[in-house]
This record gives C-alpha cells, structure tokens and sequence, in this order.
C-alpha cells in the first residue's frame, strides 16, 4: 500500500500530486509498475533507470496515499512481481 512520506528513498510514496516509485533492481531489463490506478495493466507505467546504481524510478500523477501497487520487474530470464510492503 502507497504511504505519505519522504520522496527520496525506496518504495512507493505518495507526495503532492502523485506517487514516486523508486525500486532497486540491479540486474533488471525493465521495471514497471502496475496497480488498482491502471486497472493491474503491467506496460502503462514504466520505470526508468538511474545511472548505474540498480535503481529504477518514475513518478505517476493522480495516484495517492492507500492506492494498492507492485512493481514487475523483467530480466533476460525471469519475471519477477513485488508486493508493496503495507503501511499505514
């Protein structure tokens, strides 16, 4: 579940207008982020990387606090889903 919070660490964070995705997944051909905002649609919502630190980020406008999501991470090999940690 999407919580309120400090926008410059990872997970997903809802701030004003949206929510900041960050994921570190260092081994990942693409990464996505899908959830009850985009019907659970796996491509609507790609990440990008940063640099060469594994971290893959993006912001989505109009999603907020509670909003349920998971990031679909994509190797060469495997196809790999992670449940957002609940919070309050």
């Amino acid at each position: 579940m999407i919580e309120r919070g400090d926008p410059g660490r990872l997970g997903a964070v809802a701030t004003e207008g949206g929510v900041n995705f960050a994921v570190w997944a260092p081994n990942a051909a693409e990464v996505n982020v899908m959830g009850d905002f985009n019907g659970w649609d796996r491509e609507r919502h790609p990440l990008r990387p940063t640099g060469e630190s594994g971290i893959w980020e993006g912001f989505v406008a109009g999603v907020g606090a509670g909003a349920r999501a998971l990031a679909r991470v994509r190797t060469r090999h495997l196809h790999l889903r992670k449940r957002d940690r609940e919070t309050e």
